[in-house]
């Protein structure tokens, strides 16, 4: 008899039939009671193809076989990837109290479903936690952060494959005009950061308040961090990525986040001001936002992470200013 899960799920769907099919494959083995999807409306550009993709992508949902609650919505216009999301679960939240969150391309393992049930009924009155990650962000965490535990607290949201509390989600913040602040002003918010890390994230956010198109998942980040809100990451990762590919809207090469694994939720863990929780948000924000090789994430090679960035920072204002220097010649 198969285990059938109370917390409802939310797809993000869009154009690719082939990981939309296995996707929906996957939640055949837990049997969501309610299924919300979504769909981005089709390209301007691409009205004809879009639209064919979003059709065959419905006959998969027909084929579902066991009793749920399904619940369709779809754009009339296309949105894209840096706002659409954001509305999706906007729509699932007018409806629900918690839920699980899933992207097309992200397939969970089974553990994944029992372990946000858990920690959304754990959590669920504890308004210091934001969400809860089935992403640990691949194997650039050293597993003796976690001290034997399932999981551990972190300050960055990893969101592929996720679950959090309707009463959190209404606190996002869409506003990062606090980024445009010179750093000094501001540096107060990170909390717990160190000086290096907290300017690199610092100037992450203030390149994209600066975008007339603003990225849903950097004003999650933003949200966590005026609110000083924790993630839940699980020890192994419990989410497998399909999306690479030319057809992609940012995975477009396949690394080595792409596989998942299976664990039993165990020695389960409350947060402590005290402890060690905090130390993988180095790693995880390196690996995440700034796109350093995964070979350079790990504890013992930080130095050299911060060596190379400064690099990388040296060589591209030496490029400015020597173009600058050569237009002002002409």
């Amino acid at each position: 008899m198969k285990k059938s899960i109370s917390v409802p799920v939310l797809l993000i769907l869009f154009n690719r039939p082939e990981i939309s099919k296995q996707l929906i494959s996957s939640l055949s083995k837990t049997q969501p009671k309610k299924i919300y999807i979504y769909f981005d409306g089709p390209r301007e550009n691409q009205k004809i193809i879009d639209s064919q993709n979003i059709d065959e992508i419905k006959k998969i949902i027909e084929n579902i076989d066991w009793s749920c609650d399904i619940q369709i919505q779809q754009n009339t216009i296309n949105y894209g990837s840096h706002i659409a999301p954001k509305k999706a679960i906007d729509w699932l939240f007018e409806n629900e109290t918690v839920g699980i969150i899933l992207e097309d391309d992200c397939i969970p393992n089974d553990s994944f479903y029992e372990y946000c049930s858990v920690l959304l009924d754990r959590y669920s009155e504890d308004d210091r936690v934001f969400m809860i990650s089935g992403d640990n962000g691949g194997p650039i965490i050293n597993k003796d952060f976690f001290n034997k535990n399932s999981y551990l607290f972190t300050k960055v949201p990893l969101t592929w494959g996720w679950a959090t509390w309707k009463n959190r989600w209404e606190n996002f913040d869409g506003d990062l005009s606090l980024w445009n602040q010179p750093f000094r002003k501001i540096r107060k918010l990170f909390d717990g950061y160190s000086l290096f890390e907290s300017y690199l994230i610092y100037k992450m956010l203030n390149r994209v308040s600066s975008r007339e198109e603003k990225n849903w998942d950097y004003m999650l980040y933003s949200t966590m961090i005026k609110n000083k809100y924790l993630s839940i990451i699980p020890r192994l990762n419990l989410i497998k990525n399909i999306g690479w590919g030319d057809d992609a809207t940012h995975t477009k090469k396949r690394n080595f986040r792409s596989d998942a694994k299976t664990f039993q939720l165990t020695n389960l863990s409350d947060f402590n001001d005290d402890d060690n929780t905090y130390n993988t948000d180095v790693r995880i924000s390196y690996a995440v936002h700034f796109g350093i090789n995964d070979k350079q994430i790990y504890p013992n090679a930080l130095l050299l992470t911060r060596i190379i960035y400064v690099l990388k920072r040296t060589i591209y204002w030496s490029n400015v200013i020597l173009k600058n220097l050569f237009k002002s010649r002409n």
